[in-house]
């Protein structure tokens, strides 16, 4: 267990690093709700987009799912309340558990607020 964390604190900080999976941006017009990609065994990477006024296009954020024999750690939870609640919905159509906490690698701002809101009213520990 003490392996399999270094190595997800080691994802983190590769992903914070601007090194992640993110793809190129995709057209202004249709940016994808949410991706989601294998990284690791029972580690993947998600992506939700997001555009904003000015914006040359939408800009990504990743995060990560964590799959352990108690359930799913979530770090981050994507740009807003919908993209948590595609994400939670992922996990539980795709990996088949619950997700039992989630990290957040800063202060939700205005646009991730709601995802907080969304992931508390479901019962989910939040740091």
């Amino acid at each position: 267990m003490l392996r399999r964390l270094g190595w997800l604190c080691s994802c983190i900080c590769w992903l914070s690093l601007g090194c992640g999976l993110a793809a190129a941006r995709p057209p202004a017009s249709s940016p994808p709700p949410l991706r989601v990609r294998p990284l690791a065994k029972d580690v993947f990477v998600h992506t939700s987009f997001m555009s904003g006024p000015g914006a040359a296009g939408p800009a990504s954020a990743n995060g990560l799912v964590v799959r352990t024999s108690q359930g799913v750690i979530l770090v981050d939870a994507g740009w807003g309340p919908a993209h948590t609640e595609q994400l939670l919905r992922w996990v539980a159509d795709s990996l088949r558990q619950r997700v039992r906490l989630v990290v957040l690698t800063h202060a939700p701002g205005v646009s991730r607020a709601g995802s907080v809101a969304v992931l508390r009213a479901r019962g989910i520990r939040v740091y």
